[in-house]
């Protein structure tokens, strides 16, 4: 039995170097393509969150991930600080964030401008371009920021039709 257990456990950590190899073998290979677009940190924390087992807890949603009062118009801001601070980030409370936070999973490897790569759990796109195009018409919204949503609609509309149609057969 021992000896079986011992095969086996040598076994496993062999398979483990091989894709430790492969991974650092692309993350060189991705940054030498210049293949990532993700900001560096915010992979980092993904990994931190999926390495702590607590991935599937988190989504996110939105294009700049920040959720400080003054960027989220029409939001309320909750009592509740994160910290003592006076500038720390407050919970806020988004119009239609029921949509949001109920809507289908989009799963995908994202890659760092360093190449290093993780899991990004977000909302189905066809959902997000109904979001961003119900923004677009807010009439209390800035300006130039209800025309960066409806382009941002317009975008993913597009990738979604011309390079994920299978995805609208998901919904």
């Amino acid at each position: 039995m021992y000896d079986s257990f011992i095969g086996k456990k040598h076994s496993v950590e062999e398979r483990l170097s091989g894709l430790n190899a492969s991974v650092a073998k692309h993350e060189r290979m991705n940054r030498a393509l210049r293949v990532g677009r993700m900001p560096t940190i915010a992979v980092a924390i993904l990994s931190r969150l999926a390495n702590a087992g607590l991935d599937e807890y988190f989504r996110v949603v939105g294009t700049r991930g920040r959720h400080h009062p003054q960027n989220c118009e029409g939001g309320d801001p909750h009592p509740i600080r994160l910290s003592n601070a006076e500038d720390d980030l407050r919970v806020v409370q988004a119009k239609r964030a029921d949509e949001l936070v109920n809507a289908p999973e989009f799963s995908e490897i994202v890659v760092a401008e360093s190449g290093k790569m993780a899991r990004l759990t977000t909302i189905h796109p066809a959902v997000f371009v109904s979001f961003k195009r119900w923004m677009s018409k807010e009439a209390n919204r800035d300006p130039l920021k209800r025309r960066r949503d409806a382009l941002q609609a317009d975008a993913v509309e597009w990738a979604l039709h011309e390079r994920l149609p299978h995805l609208l057969a998901d919904r």
